[in-house]
């Protein structure tokens, strides 16, 4: 569309972003797993401070997630006694206990699992986010997400097909 297009340039739309980060009829939506403040879930990193980031960095870590890995955040593997394979971000960790986000399915559903019932837990060399968002969203949509995380709390900055050099 017309309104899309500065001088001929794809340019992301932060409103439209913001649609599709929360968008609720989408199991996919960014906010399944991701905050910025209150909003959204606590699975993945939190994105206040997304906005401080290139326009090339943020799109990225959308579509190949797995090639800058947050050691804050590890997958992990589990495998229980009982033979269940478990796919899991780490939330938080007692002696005797692990609280983690199963991200078998969306939305992730916090469990808390007695240590003593873990036979093997591996960290993956993969992000716990799917892959599979430069597939789902077009050119236009991944801008309009980015021109939503770089506005932050602050008026919108034009975000243009040409900041991903």
């Amino acid at each position: 569309p017309e309104s899309s297009l500065a001088d001929g340039v794809l340019v992301g739309d932060a409103e439209k972003g913001k649609a599709l980060f929360f968008d609720s009829s989408n199991d996919w939506r960014c906010a399944a797993c991701h905050r910025i403040g209150a909003a959204g879930a606590n699975v993945g990193p939190e994105l206040s401070t997304a906005s401080s980031r290139t326009v090339r960095d943020l799109f990225m870590d959308i579509v190949l997630p797995s090639a800058r890995l947050s050691p804050d955040r590890p997958l992990l593997s589990i495998t229980t006694k009982n033979g269940k394979q478990i796919q899991a971000v780490k939330y938080e960790e007692s002696a005797s206990h692990i609280k983690l986000y199963d991200v078998g399915s969306l939305p992730a559903v916090l469990r808390n699992l007695s240590k003593d019932q873990i036979q093997k837990l591996e960290i993956q060399n993969r992000s716990a986010m799917p892959a599979k968002y430069g597939e789902t969203y077009t050119v236009k949509q991944l801008l309009d997400l980015i021109a939503f995380l770089k506005a932050g709390s602050g008026p919108s900055q034009p975000v243009s097909v040409n900041d991903l050099r």
